[in-house]
């Protein structure tokens, strides 16, 4: 697999996505805004048992997040991992378009084509592209909607290809937002975007029982529950220490406690000590996590820095239930405040509204030279997602938060992705009319062969294109270079991104 899951979080979790208020949109292609800019948001996860070459099966997991656009339709970003069998490491990232309606007895029916980039695992996934059309009918259960769900996957150039019948649980939300560049009245109560409170920048070693240090980059996106208890979405990847490719993608719980508290009894302003514990689907690299679940359990300690910063330190333990991998980890985080939310703290009600802006879209890649173990040099194209976002509100807005992932789709290293984020000196946001920038990039990239020794890589990027309202359209150029490998080719990027705001506290 590849290491690009370490940025899944840097798209579907910082918080921006494809909604804009009618009066910004392009008459060419309109996202209606509803309920005063907000669109409807359902969060979907499903699992089924695919039947792969040779007899064998392997469990499937799935998640997505879908923006309701109007007349039924959903779409939105979504990823697949293996979760049982011996598959462990097999990882899917892409976007799902599906039409939902009313069925009998209170039921509703969908029909969605999921489409994607991926593979891992010494699975034959050919180039990496990954479809997945299917049919679901669901029931109202508790807090969200419970059903079954018909598909097929498969990999066209590979030899995959399975029918099977599983399971599916959504839970529908709202997604609020304005036009990038301003800040409505509003109560201000309420979370905006993707519900997403603070987001971390982490880097870390795994030191294996078996001897093998490896070093990782990733990220983790917290909503706040209540004062001192947070639900986490995480993503890390190796790169350093020869386990390239590996990857892993986890849900979790953690509490805080302040060591003191303030005058005022909230202990806002004081060093916190915590726990927290993940569980999720992990592999590739030659670790060996059997079937890809694995479990994770850690005490944090954090500082909260000026202009929304916060530091973090973590060590814990991380055991792989279905396979040998058992690991102690340390782990250094820079972390962002995005909201300080009303829902989860009335004491927050008293802040002032602010705004932040963000870029959300569909990136499509091509390495005309990638290079490979064997010694070979082939063209590989790739599809992905991207952001960007002002680095903070309180410093120039040129400078910003840039980062994605691409998986391959194209070409002959199907289980190859990237994982990267860095800075750019851009466009503001909300500017209309001619955009560019320069990016650099850094991360973790591996998997389908590519020769990127460790996983380590840098990409440098020039970008220029054109806003109309909430729309951007940009042409990239640039270089991708491994720190250790053979790797170093062209990079030609195109994208489709949109512009939206989002009010916090």
């Amino acid at each position: 697999m590849t290491a690009a899951m370490s940025a899944a979080l840097a798209t579907a979790l910082l918080l921006a996505a494809p909604a804009a208020s009618a009066a910004d949109a392009a008459p060419t292609f309109t996202i209606p805004a509803v309920a005063q800019g907000s669109l409807p948001l359902t969060w979907r996860v499903g699992a089924e048992r695919l039947r792969l070459p040779g007899n064998e099966s392997m469990g499937l997991v799935g998640a997505s997040a879908l923006l309701g656009i109007g007349n039924g339709w959903h779409v939105g970003p979504v990823v697949f991992g293996a979760a049982t069998g011996q598959r462990g490491g097999l990882f899917v990232i892409g976007g799902e378009a599906l039409w939902r309606t009313n069925g009998p007895w209170g039921s509703r029916l969908e029909a969605g084509l999921a489409v994607g980039g991926g593979g891992g695992a010494a699975l034959p996934v050919g180039s990496g592209l990954m479809l997945r059309p299917h049919l679901d009918w669901s029931w109202p259960v508790g807090p969200g909607w419970l059903g079954i769900s018909a598909s097929r996957v498969s990999f066209p150039d590979g030899r995959i290809g399975s029918n099977q019948v599983g399971l599916v649980f959504a839970v529908d939300d709202q997604f609020r937002s304005q036009s990038a560049g301003s800040l409505a009245s509003g109560n201000g109560t309420a979370r905006n975007g993707f519900g997403f409170d603070r987001l971390w920048l982490n880097v870390g070693q795994y030191r294996a029982t078996t001897g093998a240090h490896y070093g990782y980059g990733g990220l983790r996106a917290d909503h706040w529950l209540s004062p001192g208890t947070y639900f986490a979405l995480e993503a890390a990847a190796a790169a350093q220490g020869g386990s390239d490719g590996y990857a892993e993608l986890l849900v979790g719980l953690g509490k805080e406690w302040p060591l003191w508290r303030s005058a005022d009894g909230s202990g806002s302003s004081a060093p916190h000590l915590g726990v927290r514990a993940a569980v999720g689907m992990a592999g590739g690299g030659a670790v060996d996590t059997g079937g890809g679940a694995l479990l994770k359990l850690a005490a944090t300690a954090r500082w909260d820095l000026p202009n929304d910063l916060v530091l973090g330190l973590e060590a814990g333990r991380t055991i792989a239930p279905d396979g040998r991998f058992r690991a102690n980890h340390l782990q250094v985080s820079l972390g962002f405040t995005l909201d300080r939310p009303v829902a989860s703290n009335p004491g927050n009600a008293g802040l002032p509204l602010r705004r932040d802006d963000f870029e959300w879209g569909a990136v499509f890649g091509h390495f005309p030279k990638m290079d490979f173990r064997d010694g070979s040099t082939d063209a590989v194209q790739t599809i992905g997602i991207r952001m960007r976002r002002p680095l903070s509100a309180a410093l120039d807005e040129h400078l910003q938060l840039t980062g994605g992932i691409q998986f391959a789709a194209g070409g002959k290293a199907g289980a190859y992705g990237a994982g990267l984020i860095g800075l750019a000196w851009a466009t503001p946001l909300q500017q209309p009319g001619l955009q560019w920038g320069v990016e650099l990039l850094a991360g973790a990239a591996g998997g389908g062969g590519v020769d990127s020794r460790g996983g380590a890589v840098v990409q440098p990027m020039v970008r220029v294109g054109w806003a109309d309202g909430a729309q951007r359209w940009q042409l990239g150029i640039g270089q991708i270079e491994s720190l250790k490998g053979r790797l170093s080719s062209p990079v030609v990027e195109l994208s489709y991104s949109v512009a939206i705001g989002v009010a916090r506290r």
